[in-house]
């Protein structure tokens, strides 16, 4: 009978995984009110001062749940408090470890290997990769496949807009831009491509597969992919108030759960003989599969790999509409989930402290100090100097424009070390040379500086501390954010002053002064009035673009319809460019208007030449 099958499931389940979602007794040095102590003292002080209106919390120890606690509240209203076993939030990112997990299951079973050729399952659907190099799925898993990042269609407001993994990537399939195993980028479509092919692999939809293969056996039973959500969670996740999209590649984001579903995930991936991962699959996830330099932390399967305190952990972050973090420490069976949510715009995100905190009590290390730079690394400091930029931005389509912010310099200090620095203050930090090509930060974060094979540096890859993994790349003097703004302002002050000298030849006209004798024929006169065309239609469309914005319906998931007016407009106008430019060799060559005029009218056509090829380096 139905139900006795059922019966003899649970009673396995739990003969399989005694969770207790009570504070466990352990050999922990802990009593269970000095854990309430001890980590009311890292939530309490913060939600005071509002940094986040609520929190859940889970802390796993020697496979029990030791402690777990939900602060504050779920809803700016104040009307449901957090709680651990049953307040649902979005992980966000965390969501990514879920398809790394999934195809560690499918290698267990036989079904693919992580070495194996991501084309293998993709079938017709094409991989645009112009390397010789082959995407692996250890490349997906490690955010080393090289894709270039890509936002609009990714998400959407309305479900009738969602599409299955495959049709969405037959249409949206991102251009691999870097060699494969090469960088670490951070890769939303490098995750949710995981849950395709799981999905391909599997001949069932990744969300089935995850509840099926990882969330039932583990009785997460409050954990969900579904979009929409199963009315039992959608009605708990209304509770706070929070709209979320929803997520075309949604393996890389939608996945929701509560602390204690957490937790269990957390013990089973520190139980060599749970019955979800093998013990061969663990000490492969929890291995170091990529790193730029062997010295360094790097990337296990779907965890990013830290070194705080002389531990060796593996964590996860996410951060859309709540802020969460996912830590083990596999070799010592400790591990601890957190969420945040309504987490103050200003206000630093309270993982770094909660992650430090626990380590610090755990593992305690004296004051990190930075080492002095070595002796003689003055006379070979100007080979790391440079300019350089994230790698994570989009290549072939208009959002390339949003790697213009994405530049880091990288400068000698009079002491020794190195001052890297991003444009506008997001990295501001000190690394002195621990060996050739690796640097330790004041960050304490790993610094190791790439090379190509002719031995020249090409990029720096970030790992360490509790953020993701970056890779920047080295950029020529034209890739300059500052060319580029050069680019735009010698183009506004050209179109700025064609229009003051429209605005005085209409003011002579208007005040009948003498007539300007110097057109001869209406070609001379219209050609001579294009640039003032050009210069208004290029004046406008930023004020145009700034009243889109504002009266736009937020947030954008797709290319608004007047972006794409505007971006069309763009095209249209880098060509009225080039056609100006053209006509400045005809102006020379008949000899039109005074000589000053012809120099201001080329300088004008130099700038419009520009514009034109910012428009087609920014793919606008």
């Amino acid at each position: 009978m139905k139900w006795l099958t059922q019966l003899k499931y649970i009673i396995l389940l739990l003969g399989l995984f005694p969770y207790n979602n009570n504070i466990a007794q352990s050999s922990d040095s802990l009593s269970s009110e000095n854990y309430s102590q001890f980590f009311d003292s890292i939530f309490q002080n913060p939600l005071s001062k509002k940094v986040f209106r609520g929190a859940a919390f889970v802390f796993v120890k020697d496979g029990k749940i030791m402690y777990e606690k939900g602060y504050g509240y779920v809803d700016l209203k104040k009307t449901h408090k957090v709680s651990p076993l049953n307040s649902i939030f979005y992980t966000a990112s965390v969501s990514k470890i879920f398809p790394a997990l999934a195809l560690m299951q499918l290698q267990q079973y036989g079904k693919c290997n992580m070495n194996d050729d991501v084309r293998k399952y993709l079938g017709e659907i094409q991989l645009h990769n112009p390397f010789h190099t082959n995407v692996r799925l250890i490349n997906l898993v490690t955010h080393t496949a090289g894709f270039e990042d890509r936002f609009f269609n990714a998400m959407v407001k309305d479900p009738a807009y969602l599409r299955p993994l495959d049709k969405y990537f037959a249409l949206n399939m991102p251009d691999i831009v870097m060699e494969p195993g090469t960088q670490i980028s951070y890769s939303n479509h490098g995750a949710a491509l995981s849950g395709l092919i799981v999905q391909l692999i599997s001949g069932i939809p990744f969300y089935q597969f995850a509840r099926e293969h990882i969330f039932a056996p583990l009785a997460m039973n409050h954990t969900s992919f579904m979009q929409p959500l199963p009315d039992s969670l959608g009605k708990l996740i209304k509770q706070g108030g929070n709209y979320q999209p929803y997520y075309n590649p949604y393996p890389a984001a939608s996945c929701v759960t509560t602390a204690d579903d957490m937790g269990k995930l957390l013990i089973a991936l520190m139980d060599k003989t749970n019955p979800v991962f093998s013990k061969e699959s663990l000490e492969q996830i929890f291995s170091k599969q990529w790193s730029s330099n062997k010295n360094m932390p790097g990337m296990g399967i779907g965890f990013m790999q830290s070194w705080e305190n002389g531990q060796n952990g593996y964590y996860h972050t996410g951060d859309a509409g709540q802020h969460s973090i996912i830590f083990i420490l596999p070799d010592k069976k400790i591990g601890f989930y957190a969420v945040y949510t309504n987490l103050t715009e200003d206000a630093n995100n309270p993982r770094e402290e909660l992650t430090k905190t626990i380590l610090n009590k755990y593992f305690p290390l004296p004051k990190f100090e930075m080492p002095v730079p070595p002796p003689g690394f003055l006379k070979i400091a100007n080979e790391y100097e440079g300019t350089f930029r994230i790698n994570q931005y989009s290549r072939s389509t208009f959002e390339k424009i949003f790697g213009l912010p994405k530049q880091a310099s990288c400068k000698l200090n009079a002491d020794g070390s190195l001052q890297l620095s991003l444009l506008g203050g997001g990295i501001k930090v000190k690394i002195v040379e621990k060996e050739k090509d690796l640097f330790i930060g004041d960050d304490e974060a790993y610094y190791s500086f790439n090379r190509n094979k002719e031995g020249k540096i090409i990029g720096i890859t970030i790992t360490g501390n509790i953020s993701d993994p970056t890779g920047l790349e080295k950029i020529k003097w034209y890739d300059n954010t500052f060319f580029h703004l050069f680019i735009i302002v010698f183009i506004f002050i050209m179109i700025f002053s064609r229009l003051i000298l429209s605005v005085i030849y209409v003011l002579k006209k208007i005040f009948k002064k003498k007539k300007d004798e110097l057109f001869q024929t209406n070609s001379e006169k219209w050609i001579w009035k294009l640039p003032a065309i050009m210069s208004l239609f290029i004046f406008i469309l930023p004020f145009l673009t700034l009243l889109g914005l504002a009266t736009a319906e937020k947030p954008f998931y797709d290319v608004p319809v007047f972006l794409q007016i505007i971006l069309t407009s763009l095209t249209c106008l880098a060509l009225f460019a080039l056609s100006i430019s053209f006509l400045s060799f005809y102006i020379w060559k008949k000899q039109f208007w005074t000589k000053g005029r012809r120099i201001y009218y080329s300088i004008f056509s130099f700038a419009m030449i520009l514009f034109a090829w910012f428009i087609i380096y920014w793919k606008l």
